[in-house]
């Protein structure tokens, strides 16, 4: 049936003489398509302008794309009833992202030339009436994750991951008060008053209380504007979760054990989808995964049921936000978590009040992950959910950067500490190793014109490029000696000395610490300094601090940024409070002691 359905094509395309390529459908000419049933049936088709080749050998050419569908589907579309695209909507065909251009304009160009001449009678193929077969089977992942997101309780979690948990407030709330110190953080105030003054929900840094949705992203933007918030698995989440958990939970008022489940929630389902993905074309920070959490956690704390819970991640996700790569150099860069998280807490409120979402989103073969990645593993959306707690690989960062930079930068500071009357002036050459994702990233701005320092002083970049760059982290390390906010400030950033440092380092490739990183996600480095009297000095680390086998106490991180807003004593009490989160009866009740004096 496909074969010959596809042989009445070709002859009606070579018949039309080209006369239905336009500029917009060209796309699809030349590209090598495999037409398969899932019967077995396999057809290979190119078209050119003026003729379509069909190959139903066992041909050992790779396809641009696949077409597969059921014999009854392909029935219906090689008669011109229905078209590819009509199948893929319905649910009961693949619709991968690198093939979706051509799979749309060959649907086109196909169904515009079978309808050049009256079909063929249809033969009834399995049910009869044109009654439509059932969906592909599929696991329902967006109903299981909205179950999962409201019928989880907090005494289902195992302690140590309430702790952790816990442990991820202490970590990111001192990230968004230390990212409250740069000057975006001025810029995201300013520009948020469109929003109105007033509100339920806290700004950590900031003395306002805005909406739900205002306040999640200023405080996801600033957790993470010099990128200083965690991850779980491979996908940052703490600038994404406990923004939109604290927003939705002051403005519903919910007991700190729910804000605690709501984190839960979100790091479970953001490791999930993270996986799902992370063969596509992102990684890390940019996985653009976050609006499937943020929607389910705020559907937790707004009180939805589970019928509005699938549809606040349809319109989540509807929209779906991937980041454009040059964005990466400027402030937009603090938007990759926050958009969804003002966008989750908007989606669930709307919901709620009877917009009528997919029920599907997460899985369907047109919808949010088929969109956004190339590659969707379906097997890791489900696994171990709500038995294997993925929150425990939870990575936590000491010094802001991005985690591919911190061994090194970890290195450079011991190497300051350890090397008696060091002077940064006199080094003759620096030499940084690690895996290669490290020199990846480090070099990902290494190639502009003008260069990265001087768009910095002409406002056309900001700092956000300097913390993807390795090189940066260690220079401004040894000349400094320390690694915080200060370091991503212009009279840091662009000092003479890490300008004339910056022709003297070096970047090499250690294919172990590269299979480290990708067999156990270990962040090592290697920094060796050559001084201009001869001495060389090495420090090695085989993991970043505050991984999840490499902890540091958080209480670190918190008194770093707070004390500047809340001084000494406040800090000691906010800090005790999240601590004793699982405690608190009203959330509302103890915010007052986050807001600076």
């Amino acid at each position: 049936m496909l074969a010959s359905g596809l042989a009445r094509f070709a002859r009606l395309w070579r018949a039309l003489q080209g006369r239905l390529v336009s500029r917009r459908l060209e796309g699809a000419l030349g590209r090598l398509l495999a037409c398969e049933s899932m019967e077995g049936e396999r057809v290979l088709v190119r078209l050119s302008r003026l003729d379509a080749e069909l190959d139903s050998s066992d041909s050992p050419d790779i396809a641009h794309g696949t077409l597969r569908l059921a014999e009854e589907d392909w029935q219906r579309v090689l008669t011109g009833e229905s078209h590819v695209m009509a199948i893929v909507l319905a649910g009961r065909a693949p619709f991968p992202k690198d093939q979706r251009r051509l799979i749309m304009q060959f649907s086109m160009l196909l169904q515009t030339t079978l309808l050049s001449e009256p079909a063929p009678q249809r033969a009834p193929v399995g049910r009869q009436g044109g009654t439509p077969r059932p969906r592909t089977q599929r696991p329902a992942v967006t109903q299981s994750y909205a179950h999962f997101a409201l019928g989880l309780r907090y005494e289902d979690i195992p302690s140590d991951v309430t702790e952790v948990a816990r442990e991820q407030f202490v970590a990111t709330v001192g990230s968004c008060y230390t990212g409250s110190m740069m000057p975006a953080a001025s810029s995201m105030l300013r520009g948020l008053s469109i929003f109105g003054a007033g509100g339920p929900a806290t700004l950590f840094g900031a003395g306002e209380r805005l909406s739900a949705p205002a306040a999640a992203l200023y405080n996801s933007a600033v957790a993470q504007v010099i990128d200083f918030d965690d991850w779980v698995i491979i996908s940052h989440s703490g600038a994404a979760v406990v923004p939109t958990a604290f927003a939705a939970g002051e403005a519903a008022g919910v007991s700190g054990r729910e804000l605690i489940t709501a984190v839960v929630i979100g790091n479970e389902i953001n490791a999930r989808t993270s996986r799902a993905i992370q063969r596509g074309a992102y990684v890390g920070n940019s996985l653009p995964n976050h609006q499937v959490e943020t929607a389910l956690i705020a559907s937790r704390l707004l009180g939805l049921d589970q019928t509005q819970a699938q549809r606040a991640v349809s319109h989540s996700c509807f929209l779906a936000m991937e980041s454009c790569n040059t964005g990466w150099m400027t402030d937009s860069k603090v938007l990759c978590n926050g958009l969804p998280a003002m966008w989750g807490i908007v989606s669930a409120s709307l919901a709620k009040a009877g917009l009528v979402g997919n029920l599907d989103m997460i899985e369907h073969p047109a919808g949010y992950l088929a969109t956004v990645s190339e590659v969707v593993d379906e097997d890791e959306l489900l696994a171990g959910l709500g038995q294997e707690w993925h929150t425990r690989t939870l990575n936590t960062k000491r010094h802001p950067s991005c985690a591919y930079n911190l061994s090194a930068i970890e290195c450079a500071l011991a190497l300051r500490d350890r090397i008696g009357g060091f002077d940064p002036a006199r080094i003759a050459t620096i030499e940084v190793e690690g895996p290669g994702v490290m020199l990846y990233v480090a070099a990902r701005f290494q190639a502009l014109e003008p260069d990265i320092y001087t768009q910095i002083r002409e406002r056309t970049a900001t700092h956000v490029a300097l913390c993807f760059d390795a090189g940066h982290g260690v220079l401004a390390a040894l000349v400094d000696g320390e690694f915080t906010y200060r370091q991503y400030l212009d009279e840091h950033a662009l000092s003479p000395l890490i300008q004339q440092l910056r022709q003297k380092i070096s970047f090499k490739a250690d294919p172990e610490m590269h299979a480290a990183y990708y067999r156990d996600y270990r962040y090592g480095a290697r920094v060796r300094i050559r001084m201009d009297d001869g001495r060389e000095h090495v420090e090695e680390r085989l993991q970043l601090l505050g991984a999840r086998d490499r902890p540091f106490d958080h209480a670190e991180k918190f008194r770093e940024g707070a004390a500047h807003f809340l001084g000494g004593p406040a800090t000691e009490r906010a800090l005790a409070t999240l601590r004793q989160l699982h405690a608190v009866d009203d959330v509302r009740a103890v915010m007052d002691q986050f807001k600076p004096h």
